[in-house]
């Protein structure tokens, strides 16, 4: 019975690292199902203590496969282009509105249903209307802002 254990717990080891070169679901649920498999044996034959004992190998072995498969693959060809090697840099590519926007008067440029975009003294907004959809080209007042969109009523 031990050549069972240690083959359940290889075969489990290794369907976990392939589950995360080919993400499914499959392949790791059969690699959960085997390492379970092997701990359960070893609850059965060995006891309880050496039960707990597999039970905590399993879980450094999860976790060590899992280190060692995404160190090997950020070195492949594949994670190179899969995975993100460096930090992102950037800002967001509309303005927040100005404070002092709430109480002016402004025109849907395009239909709000319940959002769509607005102008306000010439500039471009997302705006969202409490008061539900909006046509273009109707006037509305702006009741505030909710991050990076405005919220507009019916005049």
């Amino acid at each position: 019975m031990n050549t069972a254990i240690l083959v359940l717990a290889i075969v489990g080891a290794l369907l976990l690292g392939a589950e995360i070169l080919l993400p499914g679901g499959i392949m790791g649920l059969f690699g959960a199902l085997s390492l379970l498999g092997a701990v359960v044996i070893v609850f059965l034959e060995h006891g309880a203590l050496w039960g707990i004992v597999a039970l905590l190998l399993s879980f450094v072995l999860c976790i060590g496969t899992f280190y060692f498969t995404i160190k090997l693959v950020e070195k492949t060809r594949l994670g190179k282009d899969v995975l993100l090697s460096e930090t992102l840099k950037g800002a967001a590519t509309r303005a927040q509105a100005p404070e002092d926007i709430v109480g002016k008067i402004g025109e849907v440029v395009t239909p709000m249903n319940p959002t769509g975009m607005a102008s306000v003294d010439g500039a471009l907004y997302e705006a969202s209307s409490i008061d539900g959809s909006l046509d273009k080209g109707e006037k509305f007042v702006v009741a505030g802002q909710d991050n990076f969109r405005i919220l507009v009523k019916k005049i």
